[in-house]
């Protein structure tokens, strides 16, 4: 016997919500080069700000430097919350792909916080008309 659904009528589907439905590179870029040259005096290079994406905030910012870990994490995260919804956007068939899963009865979901979540939403309106209504 199957498991009942939490949300009959939808079977979810997990995506990684930044980089795999939203493309929010620029704005994981933009926002470290901000807070590292306003915090440390200096512009790290993509590879390097790249090659942390998927690691948490704190630990990223605790990596560069332990002293002033905290003021890289607010500099950061007010940054990244005022140049959001310019900087974030759609990848190419993404409103396809969630219009063809809503066909099917799935529906995207994700572990991001719900305020995160949410404001993608708000700014992808073709997402959010695929979204779970649990959300």
């Amino acid at each position: 016997m199957s498991e009942p659904r939490p949300h009959p009528g939808f079977d979810p589907v997990v995506f990684d919500l930044d980089g795999t439905v939203v493309d929010t590179v620029e704005l994981i870029v933009e926002s470290f080069r901000y807070a590292t040259s306003t915090v440390l005096g200096e512009v790290l290079p993509d590879e390097f700000i790249l090659g942390g994406v998927g690691r948490p905030l704190r630990t990223q910012m605790e990596r560069l430097s332990a002293e002033h870990a905290q003021e890289l994490y607010d500099v950061y995260r007010e940054y990244n919350h005022r140049r959001h919804d310019e900087l974030i956007r759609g990848y190419d068939g993404i409103e396809e792909v969630l219009d063809a899963l809503k066909a099917a009865g799935r529906a995207p979901a994700s572990s991001r916080a719900r305020a995160a979540t949410r404001r993608r939403w708000r700014f992808a309106p073709w997402v959010s008309k695929n979204a779970s209504t649990s959300w």
